[in-house]
Parts: C-alpha cells; structure tokens; sequence
C-alpha cells in the first residue's frame, strides 16, 4: 500500500524583484515532484505579500499544466476574514482582539 503525497508551493520570492523567478521555480518543482511520483502538486494564492509571488493561480495552474504530464494540480485557500476562526487556526488565538492586519502579520 502506498502513502499518496502532495505538495504546496506558495511561489515565494527571496526579494520583491524576483517574481520571474519564484514562478519559474515553482514550474521546475512541479515537473520534479511528478517524476517522483507524488499525486498532488497544489498552489496558494495570496495578495498584499511582496515574497508570495503567486496572486493568480488560475494563471499558474495553466502554466503548471503545460509544464507536466499527470500530477493532479490543485488550488485550495481560506479567506481568513470570512470564515469562523475553529477552522483557520486553533481557538486559543484572540480572534474578537486581533484586527485583520495583525492576524496577518502574526499568521504570516
């Protein structure tokens, strides 16, 4: 019986200026985790991070598509603001205190 592994990438850029190249690693990592076999290769999106480089992944998952054979790829996210805080982050965090730009700050 075999474990199905899948992967995350957030496309993250070491500096603001190499956007180019957070995507064009994520397109490299997609292609090796399907030669190693892994089932799932899944993308983030996130706005308003200069690092995360991936803010359309409806435009990704169309380059990702083109880049591999047979991996499943995916798009998955939590609109933090609109969901109840049990299923973002575990109840111990002062959802009512925090406003949203310091849950940010602290989830990121």
């Amino acid at each position: 019986m075999s474990l199905p592994l899948s992967v995350l990438d957030q496309s993250l850029a070491r500096s603001a200026d190499e956007a180019t190249t957070a995507l064009a690693e994520t397109l490299e990592m997609a292609s090796w985790c399907e030669q190693l076999g892994y089932q799932r290769f899944w993308v983030s999106e996130h706005h308003a991070f200069p690092s995360v480089a991936g803010s359309a992944p409806e435009v990704l998952l169309a380059a990702l598509g083109a880049a591999t054979q047979s991996i499943r790829l995916g798009s998955g996210g939590i609109l933090v603001l609109d969901e109840p805080p049990v299923q973002t982050w575990p109840p111990r965090l002062p959802w009512r205190q925090m406003g949203a730009p310091s849950l940010t700050r602290f989830l990121y």
